[in-house]
């Protein structure tokens, strides 16, 4: 999310790096695998097209 998605990532969980790195590995802690496999296959698909970074944080298609 850090490469494909940079500027939602520093949106959601703040500039500080290190803060930032914390705040987001603490969010994942709180999904079940299949969120995150889904989320993160969303941050994949936003290397070719940043309109996929909205899906790895909230909402369709990774509910």
């Amino acid at each position: 999310m850090l490469i494909n998605c940079h500027d939602l990532y520093h949106g959601t969980w703040g500039e500080d790096h290190h803060e930032a790195e914390e705040l987001c590995a603490a969010a994942a802690g709180a999904f079940a695998a299949e969120v995150l496999t889904c989320r993160l296959a969303q941050c994949e698909a936003a290397a070719g097209d940043e309109a996929h970074c909205e899906g790895t944080l909230q909402g369709p298609p990774c509910e």
